[in-house]
């Protein structure tokens, strides 16, 4: 498969104000989520989430450091080695090495190939990633088949998680971890998403996990995230991200939303 040119690392760039770096492991991504689309089984398998499904979604400058999808209902299906031999074989142009994912054991939450590491000396500086297929929950709503078309590649076809199932995690996210680029995800999905509120409001309850209060816990989260904000620009948020009170403004807005009292 061919790479992409400069001319077309620059307009992916300018497309979504990204940098050079960044833009390249965009295009590793694109390549391991391309080669899993190869595959009818794995591609069904994989149903991608997160801020690699924003960026092409919702064109969110927000840079995803690695990828993640939901495998659902097929976690008796999940094959490893499988899986490895399928990226690897359809990445081998680019030299790089798929590490062994240890096959599932009952109770496991994810099989993670990390770190996926890709060294060239055209591009310079090294290029990392991974892959996280969680088996935590089953899919609530039907995923999307999504056509990626963008500048370093030729299109292919991708399943990904329904934007509202999306927010509902989310607000999982708010509540129970502290990653900063949360804030941001939430605040494209309530602005840009045009989601169904009350869909919305109905799937959460399936996706928060634990017996505390829920709204609470995901208020406080966002003061954190909020006091964290600017020193995570050029980070977890791209330079260019909104301002940490558009953020909090967003976020409390969704968790009164989106979150059962």
């Amino acid at each position: 498969m061919r790479r992409p040119t400069a001319e077309q690392i620059d307009a992916h760039c300018q497309q979504y104000g990204v940098t050079p770096d960044v833009a390249w492991r965009d295009y590793l991504q694109l390549r391991l989520a391309e080669a899993a689309s190869r595959d009818v089984k794995l591609k069904l398998l994989c149903v991608w989430k997160g801020a690699f499904v924003m960026r092409y979604v919702l064109q969110s400058p927000r840079a995803s450091g690695d990828l993640d999808a939901t495998v659902g209902t097929n976690k008796d299906h999940i094959d490893p080695p499988q899986i490895r031999a399928r990226l690897m074989k359809a990445t081998e142009d680019l030299g790089i090495e798929i590490p062994k994912a240890s096959d599932p054991d009952p109770g496991d939450q994810s099989v993670s190939f990390d770190p996926i590491e890709w060294r060239d000396a055209d591009i310079g500086t090294p290029v990392f990633t991974s892959i996280d297929l969680s088996m935590r929950e089953d899919l609530v709503l039907e995923p999307h088949l999504r056509t990626i078309k963008v500048a370093l590649m030729d299109p292919f076809d991708i399943l990904h998680m329904d934007l509202n199932e999306q927010a509902a995690e989310k607000m999982r996210c708010l509540a129970q971890r502290s990653k900063v680029g949360d804030g941001m995800d939430v605040l494209l999905l309530w602005t840009l998403g045009g989601l169904d509120h009350h869909l919305v409001r109905s799937v959460t309850p399936k996706k928060l996990t634990s017996g505390r209060d829920h709204r609470a816990d995901a208020s406080a989260g966002v003061d954190r995230r909020y006091t964290a904000w600017d020193n995570q620009r050029g980070r977890e948020l791209p330079h260019n991200a909104p301002s940490r009170d558009e953020m909090r403004e967003a976020c409390f807005a969704a968790i009164d939303k989106w979150i059962p009292g």
